[in-house]
């Protein structure tokens, strides 16, 4: 349903204000009711009285006389100048005391009624409206009844009402709608004072793979908000215990391989056969390569522990000067300063492994780097053959290597991509690839050193 609000808070506020406004609404009809119903009681009562006995009265006297002893009953006398209304206005008001006088009238005569503005008669009315509202701060309506005498003249009476009882009190309304404000208002306070830790929780829950180092939350909120925040910081603690364990393990690992490894090279060195002994320490480069490349990938998902304040234009600038050096063609365009947190030696291997996919399989890579108050954008692009659609996300995949559109000679493992990804998530940042129609492009954003201070 579109709409229902998708948010709690909206939710909330609907539920509880369309109870409250309802609960008013119903309140205000019952009340309104019962005042109009004493009041028209009243009115009818005293309509049916005057007209009983103004026609009992006339009835008894000539067509000469009627209009002489009319005269003298003051500002809401009778009236035997107006003709009976054809049309007369229609008015849920109308209507009811037309009923209620009905059952009361004793005489079997043709008779209207309707509701009408004093304004609309003008003259003594007007005054009466006048007066009214000095005195009691509202409008007035006079209800108008007309019935036939024996000779077909026709009477009139008018009896002047508040307004608030012929249909809802404008007060009333003004009150209902003060009160919903109110509610609204002070609702709204405390909907989102209780729905505020949920939605710091949400954006934890969303950064935690990002940024697992991020200080724990407060526990704050109603008991429910607190027991799931703390089981929030619990489980993030014991993510960060068991990576740091991995990062141990991965540690001890790497020293033991290291040790056969370095036996196997110096025993290929005592080989008599020169060619053997060669492709011997080519399969041991290899190993190690490996050995590292995949320690590596498990390790570069590790969050930095101790992240300091770097300024990522050096570390580029030593990158391109490096690669210029063995051949490749880099060009840099970006900021005096592009500061973020992070670990120099990761984030150099990331930047580094990004620059050499460039040069390799591209001939020369563009380097442009853009920096605001929320973080660092790192862009790379080569005028390379790009990457098919469907494999912009399985290249990160360990060992997944492209040979349809890389060169199966210029060798790797098929973890660099991988490692840069490791290496920027690790960091709170992202890696993604994009086709640009002239080459691949490598985005990567890292957040500023006060965005990850804060």
């Amino acid at each position: 349903m579109r709409l229902w609000p998708q948010t709690l808070m909206g939710r909330l506020l609907v539920l509880m204000l369309g109870g409250l406004l309802a609960a008013q609404l119903a309140a205000g009809w019952i009340l309104w009711q019962d005042r109009s119903r004493m009041t028209l009681g009243v009115v009818v009562s005293g309509l049916a009285e005057r007209l009983a006995g103004s026609l009992d009265e006339l009835e008894t006297l000539a067509a000469d006389d009627r209009r002489d002893r009319l005269r003298g009953r003051g500002m809401l006398r009778p009236s035997l100048d107006q003709p009976w209304r054809d049309d007369p206005p229609e008015s849920y008001a109308a209507r009811r005391l037309e009923q209620v006088l009905g059952e009361r009238m004793t005489a079997d005569r043709p008779f209207q009624v309707w509701v009408e503005a004093p304004e609309e008669q003008g003259g003594r009315y007007t005054e009466m409206q006048r007066r009214h509202q000095h005195h009691h701060a509202g409008a007035l309506r006079l209800v108008v009844v007309q019935a036939h005498l024996d000779d077909g003249s026709v009477l009139t009476l008018r009896q002047p009402v508040p307004a608030d009882a012929l249909s809802w009190p404008q007060r009333l309304l003004a009150a209902l709608g003060v009160f919903t404000l109110s509610v609204l208002v002070i609702a709204g306070l405390a909907v989102r004072g209780l729905t505020g830790p949920l939605r710091t929780l949400a954006r934890a829950a969303e950064n935690l793979g990002r940024d697992l180092n991020h200080p724990p939350l407060p526990e704050q909120g109603s008991r429910e908000v607190r027991q799931a925040t703390r089981a929030f910081n619990a489980m993030q603690q014991r993510l960060r215990d068991n990576l740091a364990q991995r990062g141990r393990m991965l540690e001890a690992v790497s020293h033991d391989l290291k040790t056969p490894i370095t036996r196997l090279r110096l025993r290929a060195e005592m080989l008599p056969d020169e060619a053997l002994r060669e492709r011997f320490q080519r399969d041991l480069a290899e190993m190690e390569q490996l050995v590292h490349s995949t320690l590596d990938f498990m390790r570069g998902d590790t969050p930095v522990q101790d992240p300091e304040p770097l300024d990522l234009m050096p570390l580029l600038r030593a990158l391109v000067h490096e690669t210029a050096e063995v051949g490749g063609e880099v060009a840099l365009t970006g900021p005096d300063s592009a500061w973020t947190l992070g670990e120099p030696l990761a984030l150099k291997r990331c930047l580094g492994n990004l620059i050499d996919n460039a040069v390799r399989y591209g001939e020369r890579a563009q380097v442009r780097v853009s920096a605001d108050g929320t973080g660092v954008r790192v862009s790379i692009r080569d005028r390379g053959p790009g990457i098919p659609e469907a494999d912009l996300e399985r290249i990160f995949d360990p060992y997944y290597r492209l040979e349809a559109s890389r060169s199966a000679a210029t060798g790797g493992t098929g973890l660099g991509l991988g490692i840069a990804r490791n290496i920027a998530r690790a960091h709170g940042g992202e890696l993604a690839l994009r086709n640009t129609g002239a080459g691949l492009e490598a985005v990567i954003t890292l957040p500023s050193a006060n965005t990850r201070r804060d």
